[in-house]
């Protein structure tokens, strides 16, 4: 639970990031690669995008946040001092 509230700002700060790029850079390459090369560019990052969860991101389907923490954690990531008070 440590990490979950890091995590999320993390990853919502790159979505809105990478939504800003997408967005500031879409008219200069429509005009690069056209309309059809575009829409297979981005189309080519999302099958990338979902091969790589295929192979790389574990089943928790059916399994409680402490199971999944568990799952993913480390003996390196257990190490590192906690910043909670106790």
């Amino acid at each position: 639970m440590v990490f979950k509230g890091i995590a999320t700002t993390i990853a919502t700060m790159l979505n809105r990031f990478l939504g800003f790029l997408a967005l500031y850079f879409f008219n200069d390459m429509v005009l690069f690669i056209g309309d059809y090369g575009l829409y297979w560019f981005f189309a080519g990052f999302n099958v990338i995008g979902v091969l790589y969860i295929y192979w790389n991101v574990p089943e928790t389907k059916g399994k409680t946040l402490q199971e999944i923490q568990d799952l993913l954690a480390t003996k390196e990531k257990l190490k590192i001092k906690s910043r909670i008070i106790p």
